[in-house]
C-alpha cells in the first residue's frame, strides 16, 4: 500500500478518550492476566462488512467489558470471544496521532517517492509475502521489495516512533508489526495485501517489542518486549487476548519461536542464555515455567539463533562458530568441524532445517549444510582433565573413563558447503517459496543476494550503505544526489530513475559530505567527504546521464587536516574559502584558488589541474566543534534587504585599509558546550605557516556571540494576546512571569506526545537567556543568521538573529527534540531540519518575514509567533479568495502531481526510527521539487514535494567527456600523518638528519686514531727487545681497565635487584592465589591410601566459617526475641497480674487473720461467743471463696486435653484449604537464616568430624609407616645374622612410605636435594641445548665422576612400596656369599648355628606377622572409614538439598519480611492497649474494692458507736426512748470542707481556670445537696418537736455523750454517703474501660486474623517451592493396577512411623473410650452419694434450727435476736474509759495547738508552691495545645497513606458494619440520655438558682442566699448544665428552664 494511498483512505473523526478498557497487568510470573476488550468509539468508520455484527460486537463489547479474571485460557478466549468478530477491522487512521495543529501542512504535502536505505545490522528483518514480494523494516517504515523488479511499496508506522519488530503469519496474509515508542506500544496486525488494520494487541511492553512469532498453526502470537520488562507475552491474537505472560529475562532476547511439534513449549535466546519454555497445568491454572539453559563446561555465548528440531531437541549458535546441541535444558555435545575447526570462522547467524538437513551460515561468508541425522545422534564420551573429549561412533558403545570431563566437543563435517564471498557477512537467510534451492541472503555488508543451491552461485539483487548514513547532499545543477555512510562507501543516486548509479569505498567511516557551489564546479559534480579517520577528499564524478558509460567517482585532493573525526564542513557561498571542523577540537581552514571560466559563469568543471587547494591553518577550542558556516556576503549587501545603518557595525571589526569590507571572511562556530563563536578567517598573505599551521585566536578574531536576553520581570499576569495591529509594537513583548509563577506552570503543563501543547508554551512566554545552549547555526544574507538552541523548557528552537543586534530575535520553529541538522532549500523557500529523534521538517520560510527593521520588539516569544502565523492564515484565505495565482508551473514536469497552495506553514515526518533514527541530513534539489533525509538507523528515503515542479537540470552534459584531473595519491593508512604533525615531524627529521650526520663524522675520525694506534702497537712488537716500549707507556687512559670492571660490578649489582623484583614480583601470584583458594580452607583434601589395596578415603574440602555461630546468631535472636515479642509481653503481663492478685488475696486474709484475732486478753463468755461467731464468718467466707466459678475447667482437665490434641494423631496438610498454621510452627525471615546457619553449622560439623577421623588415620598410618621401617632394621640385622650363620636369607624387604597427597600442606616446602636437582636439570637442558654436555659454562663445571649422588626426593619416590598385585616387595641381598667353612665345625657348634638360625628365622617370621596384621587391620579401618564416608556423603547431600530448600525459602520470606514486621508491631501495640486497659480496670477494681472495705470500715465503727449508745443507756433506762429519739434525730449541720488555698490564691488572682470551675459547680451541687438533706430532715423532725434538754434525773456527762455518739454517727453516715457517691463515679469509669475494652479485644482479634491470614498467604507461597524426597522403589505404594499412576499430585509422602502410629492410635483410642466409660459410672456413683449427703446434711440443719426455736421459746417465750441481747449487757469497762479519754483529751489539746502553728507556715510555703504550679500549668496548656496541633496533622497525614498491605476487603467490610452499628447504637444511647435529662431538667421544683453565664445565658451571677434557697433539684440542674451546655435539647436561659 502506497503511502498516496493512503492518504487518500477516508478518515473519520474518534473520540480524544482511548476506547479500550484495560486492566492492570498481573504481578505474579506467568500467571494468567486480564485483558483488555477493545471498545471502538463512537464515530469510528470500522471497516466491517456486516452492520448487525458490528454492532453485536459493540454491544457485547460493553457489556462484557469489565475487567476478569481469567483462570485459564479457555475461559479467557470465551470471556471475549463474543467481542471479535472474524470480519472486525480497524481505521488506521484512528490511531494516527490527532493533536494535529493548524500550523501544519496535510500529511499529503509530501509523499514516500523512494528508499535506497536498509537496516542491514537488523536480525529477523526479511519475509517473504509471496514468491517475489518481501517486507522488511527501515526506521518507522514498513517496505514491501519486489526483488524480481525492485519495486518498492511503503506504509509507514501509524504512530511516531520505531517499528520495533514484524513477523508473517504462515498463510502469508497477515503481518504482524510491533511498535517501539515512549507509551503504550502496540502489536497491529494487517492483512495482506489489503493492508487493513485487523487486530492490535495491546499493553505487552512497556517501551516496545524486540521480537514477533507465530505458531505452526497460527493462532497464537508470542512477543518480546524491550528493555527494561522483556516481557513474554503467549497472545490469542484472532481474540486480542493475553493467554500467558512472564519476564523472559533480564538482558536483549534476539529470538522467539514456538516448537514445531507443539504449542505448549517454546524457546528463547539472547545475550549469554537459552531458555526453554513450557505451558504447564498447575493446580492454580495454566502457567508458563521457563528453564535457563545450563552451559556446563563450554563458553559463556550469545546466542543469536536457533532450531528446534523434531524429537524436541535444540540446535543453537555461538559467537565462536560452533554449534550447541540442547537436550532437556542441557548441552548435550558441542559440534565442531575437523582438525579443532569450528562449523564457521566467526559468529553464527542462521541456522535453519530444510527437509532433513540444516543450514547454517555466518559471518565467514560460508553456506554450510549439515546432516539432521548426524546431528541428532551426536554424542561425546567424557575425557580425563586435559584430554580433549572423544566422539562416539554410531551404535558403538563408549569405554568407560572414570576422570573429570572437558567440554564435549563433537567434531563432523558438512555435506556441501558455498562460499557466498569473503567481503560478505551473512546477518539473515530465507527460503524463496516458490522455489526449494533459492535463498535470499541479507548481508550485513549492504547487500541483498539471491543465492542458488543447485547453481552454487549467488546473485545479486540490490546494494545499500552498511549501517547509519553519515551525510546526504544534493547536486546544485542535476537531478542527482550523493550518499556518505559511516561504512565508507560514497553513492551517487539518479532519483528520477530510482537507481544508483555509482559506488566508491574509501577506508575509515564517513562523517560529513557537502557539494562544491557552482561558483567552483558549474555542472555541480564535485563534493567534499570527511571521514572517521581526519581526512578530507574532493571527489568528482561525471555527470548521472553524461552518457552511455556508467558515471564514475574521481580524487581531485586528499588532506589530513585532523586526527580525529570530521564533524562538519563549511565551504563559502564564492568558493574561496572552505573549513572542517573535528573532535580533536580544532577547524582546519583552507583557500581555493580556481580558474575562472567567463566572466559571468562559474568554471565548467573542478579539478586538481584546474584549481589549488591552500592549507591556511588551524585554531583549537575548549570544545570541539560541530557545525561551521560562513557568512555569504560578509554582512555587506545588506541595503538590497534593509536600509542600512552605518552605525551597527562593531567598531572592533578589523577592516583593510579603512574600507567597509574586511579582510578576510566570517564565519561562526558551534562548539559541543553550546557556545557560538564569530571568527573571521584571514587572507594566505596574512598568515605565516612556515613552522606550523596552528592560529593564534588574535590572527582569526575569535569572539564569543551571545544573544542579550534580559532577565525576566515580576509582573502579576501575562498580558493577552493583541490585536493584529499591535502584532509589531515594542509593548507587545509579553513580560515574563514570576519565578515561583513559572515553576507552577511548568508542573502543571500537559504534554502530548513528549512536546509541549500550544497553550503550554503560550503560558510560558519567554523561554530563552543568554545562557541557553547552541546546537546549530547558519549563515544567511545581510548579517542575519539562523541559530539552533535548547530553550528552558528542554525543547529546541529556531530562531533568526543579526549579528549586529544581539537584543533582538524572531522564532522560527519549536519542536520537543535537539534539532541534528538545518539547512535552507536551494530556492530559499524551505527550511530543513532534522531532529535526534528521527524527525523531519520543512518549513515554509522568507527572509523578509525574519528582518529586524520591522520588528520593533526584543525577543520573539512563542505566543507572538502564533498570532503572526494566524494573520498569515488569514491574508492567504483573502489571496485564495480573491483567484489569484501564486506560483507559475511553466516549467514543471508534468509526470507527477502538485497541490497548489498548500495549507499550513510546516510539515513533520516521521520516517525514522525515534530511537536509533537521528536524522544526519536534511536536503531538497535544486528545483525544491525532492526532499532527502538521512538517518542512522540507515534509512535514506526520497520524499516528492507535492508543492513544487519538477524543473529540467540547469545545465545540459557536454557532448565529449571532459577530463577532471590527474589521478591522485590516496592516503590508505590510518597512522599517516595530519598535516600538523607532518609539518612538525618534517622538522624533526631534518634536524635529526643533521645530528646524524655529524655523528658519523666523529665515528669516522675515532675510527681512524684507533687504526692509526694500533699500528703504532704493531710496530712496537716488532722492534728488538731493547727498542720496544712497556704496555703501560702505549696505555691511552690508566684508568679505563678499574672503570670497565666498577661499571661491570654495578651491572652486576642491577641485575641481582631486578632478579630479586622478579622472584618478588612471581612470588605475589602464588601468595594471591594461596590466600585467595587456601587461606580460607578449614582442612584440605588430602588422600589416605591402604597399603595392599586400591581403597583410598578423602576428607572433605572445608572453609572456615567467617565468624563463630554465637556471633553470627546474635542479631537474629534478638529478631527472633522481636518477632515473638507479642507472646512475651502477654505473658510477662499475665504473670505480674497472678502476683499481683496473689498479694491482693493474702492482704485480705492477713486483714481477716488479725480481726480475728483482735480482742482483749480477758474474753467474758459474750466476747468468746462473739469471737467464735466471727471465726465461724471468717471460714464461710474461705469457703465460698473457694467454689470455683462456673467456667472454672480442671488443670488436670486441660493437660490431658493438650496432650490429646498433640498425640492424637492428627496430620494437616499444609496444601489444605483450611489449614490453619499453628503460632508455634510460623516462620520469618530470621527464623529461616538461623535454620539455615545452624544448618550449615551441622554441615562443618559433621565433615570436621569425619577429617578428623581422616587425620587420625592418617596419623596412624604414619606411626606404622615408622615401625614398619624401624623392623626392617631389626629384619635387616637378622637377616646378616643368618648369612653370618650360612643361612639363605635373601630378600626384599617391603618399606612403605606416606604419599604425598596426605600432606598437601607441605606442597611448598623445597629440600636442598630438590634444589641441586633442579640446578642438574637445568645444566642438562642447557648442555643439550648448546649440543657440548661436557663443557658447560666454560669448562668451570666439576667432574660427573666426582659429583655425589642425590638423595631421592618425595616427589621422585613411589606413591607405595606395594606391587601391582599387593604383595610386600622386599630387598634382596647380592649374590656373593661368603663360602660356609662348616667342614671346620663341630657337632655341637652346628647344633647351636641350627638353634640360633631357628631363633633367628622364627622371630624374622614373627616380625613379619606382626606388620602384616597390623597392615591387615589398617587397611581394614580404613574401609570402614570409606563406608562411612559413603553414608555421610549422602547425608550431606540430602542435607545440602534441605540447606537448598531452605534459601529459597529465605529468598521467598525475605519478600514478605517488611509486611511481617507491620503485623508483629501492630500486635505489640494492640496488646499493649489491651495491657493497659487491663490495667486501669483492676486499679478501678482495686478502688473499688479499696471502697468496699472502706465501707465495711464505716459500718464498723457506726455499729461501734451504735454499740456504745447502748452502753451508755445501760439496761432498765427509764429514759431510754427519750434518749434514742435524741440519738437518732437528724439535726440541721453544716458541712464539714477543707479549702483548697490553691483556690483562693487563683481567685485572689482572678485567674479562673476550667478544672477550678468545675470544681465550683461541684461545690454548688455538694451544697444544694446538703440544703436538699436539710430540707428532708425538716420534714421529718417536723412532727416532733421534743427539746434536747436533758432531764433532770439524767448525767449530764452521759447525755453530752450521747449528742456526741449523735455527730459521730451522723459523720460516719456523711462519710459512708461520700464513699457511696466515689463507688457510682468508679461503676461508671468501670463500664466505660469495659466497653473500651471490648473494642480493643475486637481489634486485637482482628490483628490476630490479619496475621492467621497472612501467615496462610506465606505458607501457601511456601507450598509452590518443591521439595526433594528420595524414595525407594518399594516405599512407593500409591499404586493403581500394580503399577505407578501417571498423575502423582494425590500422592503422600509420610514416614512409617507415623502409619505404625496412627494404626496403634485406633487401639489406644478404643482403649480411652472405655476408661472414659468406666470414669463415667464412677462420677455418677460418686455424684449420687454426694447428693445423699447434702440431703442428710440439710436434714440434719434443719432439725438444729427446730430445736434452737424450742428452746428460745421454752426461756423467754419468743424467738429473739442473740446478738441484740448479747449488746444489752453492762460495759463495766465503760467508767474505766471515760477518765482515760479525758487525760488523752488534754494530751492531744496540747499536741494540736502546737501542730497548728506548724500548719500556718506549711500553708504559706504551699501558697509559694502553688503559684509556681500556676506558671508551669499555663506552660503545659500552651505544649498541650502544640500537642494536640502536630497530632492532628499526623493524623491527616496518616490518613493519606496507603497501607503497604491491605488484608481482605470482605472483613473490612463487616469490621465497617460492625463499627457503623455500634456508632449508631452509641448515638441513641446519647439520646436516650438527653431525653432523660431533659425530663428531669423540666420536673417542677420551687425556685432555681441562676445560672452561671459560662455555662448558659443569664443576666446576673449565683449569690450565696440564692444557693441556700434552692432545692433538691438545683444541684442536678446545674450539673446536666455543665455537661450537656452545647447541646440543643439543654434549655437556653434560666427562665425557659424555669417554665
Amino acid at each position: 500500500m502506497s503511502s498516496n494511498a493512503a492518504s487518500r483512505a477516508p478518515s473519520a473523526l474518534a473520540n480524544e478518550s482511548n476506547a479500550t478498557t484495560t486492566t492492570k497487568r498481573a504481578t505474579a510470573v506467568g500467571d494468567p492476566v486480564t485483558q483488555p476488550v477493545p471498545l471502538p468509539a463512537s464515530g469510528d468508520a470500522v471497516a466491517a462488512t456486516d452492520a448487525t455484527h458490528m454492532e453485536t460486537a459493540i454491544a457485547a463489547s460493553r457489556d462484557d467489558g469489565a475487567p476478569k479474571q481469567l483462570g485459564s485460557r479457555a475461559n479467557s478466549m470465551q470471556s471475549v470471544a463474543k467481542t471479535m468478530p472474524d470480519d472486525f477491522f480497524y481505521d488506521k487512521m484512528d490511531f494516527r496521532p490527532r493533536d494535529i495543529s493548524a500550523k501544519q501542512m496535510p500529511a499529503s504535502s509530501l509523499n514516500l517517492f523512494h528508499n535506497y536505505g536498509f537496516e542491514s545490522y537488523r536480525r529477523n528483518n526479511l519475509f517473504f509475502l509471496n514468491d517475489n514480494m518481501v517486507t522488511t523494516v527501515v526506521g518507522n517504515v514498513l517496505v514491501f521489495l519486489n526483488i524480481t523488479t525492485l519495486e518498492q511499496d511503503y506504509m509507514p508506522g501509524l504512530r511516531d516512533g520505531a517499528i520495533g519488530s514484524i513477523t508473517v503469519h504462515p498463510s502469508r496474509k497477515y503481518i504482524a508489526v510491533g511498535e517501539s515508542c515512549d507509551n503504550s506500544p502496540n502489536i497491529y496486525i494487517f492483512e495482506y495485501p489489503s493492508l487493513r488494520l485487523y487486530r492490535v494487541l495491546r499493553e505487552g511492553a512497556e517501551k516496545g517489542f524486540s521480537n514477533l512469532s507465530f505458531n505452526a498453526s497460527g493462532d497464537k502470537l508470542a512477543s518480546i518486549g524491550q528493555d527494561p520488562d522483556y516481557m513474554l507475552t503467549i497472545w490469542d491474537w484472532r481474540q486480542e487476548a493475553v493467554i500467558l505472560r512472564s519476564k523472559a529475562f533480564s538482558q536483549d532476547i534476539y529470538g522467539v519461536a514456538f516448537s514445531p511439534e507443539t504449542d505448549g513449549q517454546l524457546t528463547t535466546s539472547g545475550m549469554g542464555h537459552i531458555k526453554f519454555w513450557r505451558m504447564a497445568s498447575t493446580f492454580t491454572g495454566l502457567k508458563l515455567q521457563g528453564s535457563i539453559g545450563k552451559f556446563g563446561l563450554s563458553e559463556l555465548t550469545d546466542i543469536v539463533t536457533f532450531v528446534q528440531m523434531p524429537d524436541g531437541k535444540v540446535l543453537s549458535s555461538t559467537e565462536t562458530g560452533n554449534l550447541l546441541l540442547w537436550d532437556g535444558g542441557m548441552i548435550k555435545c558441542e559440534l565442531s568441524g575437523r582438525g579443532g575447526k569450528g562449523c564457521h570462522e566467526g559468529p553464527v547467524e542462521v541456522i535453519t532445517l530444510v527437509e532433513g538437513e540444516i543450514y547454517t551460515a555466518g559471518e565467514d561468508g560460508y553456506v554450510r549444510i549439515w546432516d539432521l541425522e548426524t546431528i541428532d545422534n551426536a554424542d561425546v564420551i567424557s575425557a580425563p582433565a586435559g584430554v580433549p573429549a572423544v566422539a562416539t561412533p554410531e551404535g558403538e558403545a563408549a569405554a568407560p573413563v572414570s576422570s573429570a570431563p572437558t567440554a564435549r566437543v563433537f567434531p563432523m563435517e558438512p555435506i556441501d558447503e558455498i562460499l557466498i564471498g569473503k567481503d560478505v557477512k551473512i546477518k539473515s537467510m530465507i527460503r524463496c517459496p516458490g522455489e526449494a534451492s533459492r535463498y535470499l541472503i541479507q548481508d550485513q555488508l549492504g547487500h541483498l543476494l539471491v543465492l542458488d543451491i543447485q547453481r552454487r552461485a549467488a546473485d545479486k539483487v540490490m546494494s545499500f550503505h552498511a549501517g547509519a548514513i553519515a551525510s546526504v547532499d544534493s547536486s546544485p545543477a542535476t537531478h542527482s544526489m550523493a550518499s556518505l555512510g559511516t561504512d565508507g562507501a560514497l553513492v551517487l543516486h539518479d532519483y528520477l530513475s530510482k537507481t544508483s548509479v555509482a559506488t566508491a569505498h574509501y577506508p575509515g567511516g564517513g562523517t560529513a559530505m557537502s557539494y562544491l557551489p557552482e561558483a567552483l564546479d558549474r555542472y555541480g559534480c564535485t563534493l567534499a567527504a570527511g571521514f572517521a579517520d581526519g581526512v578530507l577528499r574532493i571527489i568528482s564524478h561525471t555527470l548521472a546521464t553524461s552518457g552511455s558509460e556508467p558515471p564514475d567517482f574521481k580524487l581531485q585532493f586528499v588532506f589530513k587536516p585532523h586526527t580525529a573525526p570530521i564533524t562538519s564542513i563549511g565551504i563559502s557561498a564564492d568558493g574561496t574559502y572552505l573549513a572542517t571542523a573535528s573532535s580533536d577540537n580544532s577547524v582546519f581552514f583552507f583557500k581555493i584558488n580556481a580558474e575562472a571560466g567567463n566572466e559571468d559563469e562559474a568554471p565548467p568543471i573542478f579539478s586538481n589541474q584546474t584549481a589549488e587547494i591552500i592549507p591556511l591553518g588551524f585554531l583549537t577550542f575548549d570544545a570541539a566543534p560541530v557545525r561551521i558556516s560562513f557568512s555569504p556576503d560578509n554582512h555587506l549587501n545588506i541595503d538590497e534587504i534593509e536600509p542600512v545603518d552605518e552605525n551597527q557595525f562593531e567598531q572592533d571589526e578589523v577592516t583593510a585599509d579603512d574600507s567597509s569590507e574586511i579582510s578576510g571572511k566570517r564565519a561562526f562556530v558551534v562548539l559541543a558546550s553550546g557556545q557560538l563563536l564569530a571568527v573571521i578567517v584571514p587572507e594566505p598573505e596574512s598568515i605565516n605557516n612556515a613552522l606550523s599551521f596552528q592560529l593564534t585566536r588574535e590572527v582569526v578574531q575569535v569572539k564569543p556571540w551571545k544573544l542579550d536576553v534580559p532577565p525576566p520581570a515580576v509582573v502579576q499576569k501575562v498580558t493577552p494576546l493583541l490585536d493584529d495591529g499591535e502584532a509589531n509594537s515594542a509593548d507587545s513583548v509579553p513580560p515574563a512571569t514570576p519565578a515561583g509563577a513559572l515553576e507552577a506552570k511548568e508542573e502543571s503543563a500537559q504534554r502530548v506526545n513528549g512536546r509541549l501543547t500550544s497553550a503550554s508554551r503560550k503560558s510560558h512566554g519567554l523561554v530563552i537567556d543568554a545562557g541557553s545552549p547552541v546546537t546549530d547555526v547558519m549563515y544567511l544574507e545581510g548579517g542575519y543568521f539562523l541559530l539552533s538552541m535548547i530553550n528552558k523548557d528542554g525543547e529546541a528552537e529556531i530562531r533568526a538573529c543579526k549579528f549586529s543586534t544581539p537584543k533582538q530575535s524572531r522564532l522560527v520553529l519549536v519542536y520537543k527534540s535537539q534539532f541534528s541538522d538545518m539547512r535552507l532549500s536551494a530556492s530559499g523557500k524551505y527550511l530543513l531540519a532534522g531532529s535526534t529523534d528521527g524527525m523531519t521538517c520543512i518549513r515554509k520560510f522568507r527572509l523578509e518575514d525574519i528582518l529586524l527593521y520591522r520588528w520593533t520588539g526584543g525577543h520573539e516569544a512563542y505566543s507572538q509567533y502564533s498570532q503572526a502565523f494566524e494573520k498569515e492564515i488569514a491574508q492567504a484565505a483573502v489571496a485564495k479568495a480573491s483567484g489569484k495565482p501564486s506560483k507559475d508551473y511553466s516549467e514543471s514536469n508534468p509526470d507527477l502531481d502538485v497541490i497548489e497552495d498548500t495549507p499550513g506553514q510546516y510539515w513533520f515526518g516521521h520516517a525514522h526510527s525515534s530511537k536509533t533514527g537521528k536524522v544526519a541530513s536534511v536536503v531538497t534539489t535544486f528545483d525544491d521539487s525532492f526532499f532527502f533525509t538521512g538517518g542512522a538507523d540507515g534509512g535514506l528515503f526520497v520524499w516528492r514535494v507535492q508543492m513544487e515542479r519538477i524543473k529540467a537540470a540547469a545545465i545540459e552534459a557536454p557532448g565529449e567527456p571532459t577530463s577532471i584531473g590527474s589521478p591522485v595519491v590516496d592516503i590508505l593508512e590510518p597512522t599517516a600523518y595530519a598535516l600538523q604533525d607532518a609539518k612538525i615531524k618534517s622538522e624533526k627529521d631534518r634536524e635529526l638528519e643533521d645530528a646524524e650526520r655529524k655523528k658519523q663524522v666523529t665515528r669516522q675520525y675515532i675510527r681512524e686514531l684507533r687504526n692509526e694506534f694500533l699500528k703504532l702497537v704493531s710496530e712496537n712488537e716488532k722492534a728488538a727487545p731493547g727498542d720496544q716500549l712497556p704496555r703501560e707507556s702505549l696505555t691511552v687512559d690508566p684508568d679505563l681497565r678499574s672503570a670497565i670492571e666498577k661499571e661491570t660490578e654495578k651491572k652486576i649489582a642491577l641485575v641481582q635487584k631486578e632478579l630479586e623484583w622478579i622472584s618478588a614480583r612471581e612470588s605475589v601470584i602464588p601468595d594471591k592465589l594461596r590466600k585467595k583458594f587456601l587461606d580460607p580452607l578449614q582442612t584440605e583434601r588430602l588422600e589416605i591410601h591402604a597399603f595392599r589395596t586400591k581403597y583410598m578415603v578423602t576428607t572433605f574440602r572445608t572453609i572456615k566459617p567467617e565468624q563463630s555461630l554465637e556471633v553470627v546468631l546474635q542479631p537474629l535472636g534478638n529478631a527472633e526475641t522481636r518477632s515473638s515479642r507479642a507472646t512475651t509481653f502477654a505473658l510477662d503481663n499475665s504473670v505480674a497480674q497472678v502476683n499481683k492478685d496473689t498479694t491482693q488475696e493474702g492482704s485480705g486474709a492477713d486483714y481477716g487473720v488479725q480481726g480475728s484475732k483482735a480482742g482483749k486478753d480477758v474474753k467474758s463468755k459474750l466476747e468468746a461467743r462473739k469471737q467464735l461467731r466471727a471465726q465461724r464468718a471468717i471460714k464461710w467466707k474461705e469457703l465460698m471463696d473457694e467454689k470455683p466459678d462456673e467456667s472454672y475447667e480442671d488443670p488436670r482437665d486441660v493437660a490431658a486435653i493438650r496432650h490429646a490434641e498433640q498425640h492424637m494423631g492428627d496430620y494437616k496438610l499444609k496444601t489444605g484449604e483450611k489449614y490453619i498454621v499453628p503460632e508455634s510452627e510460623r516462620v520469618d525471615a530470621d527464623k529461616k537464616r538461623r535454620q539455615i546457619l545452624l544448618l550449615k553449622e551441622s554441615l562443618f560439623a559433621l565433615k570436621e568430624n569425619f577429617n578428623q577421623n581422616v587425620l587420625k588415620i592418617r596419623d596412624r598410618k604414619k606411626t606404622l609407616v615408622q615401625q614398619i621401617h624401624r623392623e626392617n632394621q631389626d629384619l635387616e640385622t637378622i637377616n646378616a645374622e643368618l648369612e653370618g650363620l650360612g643361612v639363605d636369607a635373601r630378600q626384599r624387604l617391603w618399606s612403605p612410605i606416606m604419599e604425598i597427597s596426605a600432606y598437601p600442606e607441605k606442597r611448598f616446602e623445597v629440600s636442598p636435594a630438590d634444589i641441586q636437582q633442579l640446578r642438574m636439570d637445568d645444566k642438562q637442558a642447557v648442555s643439550d641445548a648448546k649440543g657440548n654436555a661436557d663443557d658447560l659454562l666454560g669448562g668451570f663445571t666439576a667432574p660427573k665422576d666426582n659429583t655425589a649422588p642425590v638423595a631421592p626426593t618425595i616427589k621422585s619416590r613411589p606413591a607405595t612400596g606395594a606391587k601391582a598385585d599387593g604383595k610386600p616387595q622386599y630387598d634382596a641381598s647380592g649374590d656373593d656369599t661368603e663360602p660356609n667353612d662348616t667342614a671346620h665345625k663341630t657337632a655341637i657348634e652346628m647344633r647351636e648355628i641350627e638353634l640360633r638360625s631357628r631363633q633367628l628365622i622364627y622371630r624374622r617370621d614373627h616380625i613379619q606377622a606382626a606388620i602384616n596384621a597390623a597392615v591387615a587391620d589398617f587397611d581394614k579401618s580404613l574401609h570402614l572409614l570409606i563406608k562411612e564416608k559413603i553414608v555421610l556423603e549422602g547425608d550431606l547431600k540430602s542435607a545440602e538439598i534441605k540447606l537448598l530448600l531452605l534459601y529459597r525459602e529465605w529468598v521467598l520470606l525475605k519478600e514478605f519480611e517488611k509486611h511481617d514486621n507491620f503485623l508483629a508491631d501492630k500486635l505489640v501495640q494492640k496488646r499493649s492497649e489491651k495491657n493497659d486497659i487491663d490495667t486501669k480496670i483492676k486499679e478501678c477494681q482495686e478502688k473499688l474494692n479499696g471502697k468496699k472495705l472502706d465501707i465495711e470500715l464505716v459500718i464498723k465503727r457506726e455499729k461501734d458507736v451504735q454499740e456504745e449508745f447502748r452502753q451508755i443507756l445501760g439496761e432498765n433506762n427509764k429514759h431510754e426512748e427519750f434518749l434514742s429519739k435524741i440519738f437518732k434525730k437528724k439535726i440541721k449541720r453544716s458541712k464539714k470542707k477543707a479549702k483548697d488555698p490553691s483556690k483562693s490564691t487563683d481567685q485572689e488572682n482572678g485567674d479562673v481556670s476550667p478544672d477550678q470551675d468545675d470544681d465550683e459547680m461541684d461545690d454548688d451541687d455538694d451544697d444544694m445537696d446538703d440544703v436538699d438533706e436539710e430540707e428532708a430532715m425538716s420534714s421529718e423532725n417536723e412532727n416532733d418537736d421534743a427539746p434536747e434538754d436533758c432531764p433532770s434525773d439524767y448525767d449530764k456527762t452521759a447525755f453530752d455523750r450521747i449528742l456526741g455518739l449523735r455527730e459521730a454517727r451522723l459523720d460516719e453516715e456523711d462519710v459512708l454517703t461520700e464513699i457511696q457517691k466515689s463507688v457510682d463515679v468508679l461503676k461508671k469509669e468501670n463500664d466505660a474501660l469495659i466497653k473500651k475494652e471490648k473494642i480493643i479485644d475486637q481489634g486485637l482479634r482482628t490483628t490476630e486474623n490479619e496475621i492467621q491470614e497472612f501467615q496462610t498467604q506465606k505458607q501457601q507461597k511456601l507450598n509452590e517451592l518443591d521439595v526433594v524426597i528420595p524414595l525407594r522403589l518399594h516405599q512407593l505404594q500409591h499404586l493403581e493396577r500394580g503399577a505407578l499412576p501417571a498423575d502423582l499430585s494425590g500422592a503422600l509422602v509420610f514416614m512409617n512411623q507415623g502409619l505404625t502410629r496412627l494404626r496403634s492410635r485406633i487401639k489406644e483410642l478404643q482403649q480411652e473410650k472405655a476408661d472414659i466409660r468406666r470414669q463415667h459410672k464412677e462420677l455418677r456413683k460418686m455424684h449420687v452419694s454426694l447428693v445423699k449427703s447434702r440431703k442428710e446434711k440439710q436434714a440434719k440443719l434443719q432439725e438444729l434450727e427446730a430445736r434452737a426455736v424450742d428452746v428460745q421459746m421454752l426461756k423467754f417465750g419468743q424467738t429473739i435476736d442473740l446478738e441484740k441481747l448479747e449488746r444489752m449487757g453492762v460495759n463495766k469497762n465503760a467508767d474505766e474509759l471515760r477518765e482515760k479519754l479525758a487525760k488523752e483529751d488534754s494530751k492531744r489539746l496540747k499536741e494540736v495547738e502546737s501542730l497548728q502553728v506548724e500548719v500556718i507556715k506549711l500553708r504559706e510555703e504551699l501558697t509559694d508552691v502553688t503559684k509556681e504550679n500556676t506558671v508551669r500549668l499555663e506552660r503545659l496548656v500552651d505544649l498541650t495545645d502544640t500537642k494536640q496541633t502536630l497530632e492532628e496533622g499526623l493524623n491527616a497525614a496518616q490518613l493519606s497513606v496507603t497501607a503497604e498491605y491491605s488484608g481482605p476487603q470482605h472483613r473490612e467490610i463487616v469490621e465497617r458494619q460492625h463499627l457503623i452499628s455500634l456508632v449508631q447504637t452509641q448515638a441513641q444511647e446519647i439520646d436516650d440520655l438527653k431525653r432523660e435529662i431533659e425530663m428531669l431538667i423540666r420536673k417542677p421544683m420551687r425556685q432555681l438558682p441562676p445560672i452561671a453565664r459560662g455555662r448558659v445565658h443569664t443576666t446576673a451571677p449565683p449569690t450565696g442566699e440564692t444557693l441556700g434557697r434552692s432545692g433538691a433539684g438545683g444541684g442536678g440542674l446545674m450539673m446536666g448544665v455543665g455537661g450537656f451546655d452545647n447541646h440543643p435539647s439543654i434549655p437556653a436561659t434560666a427562665e425557659t428552664v424555669g417554665e
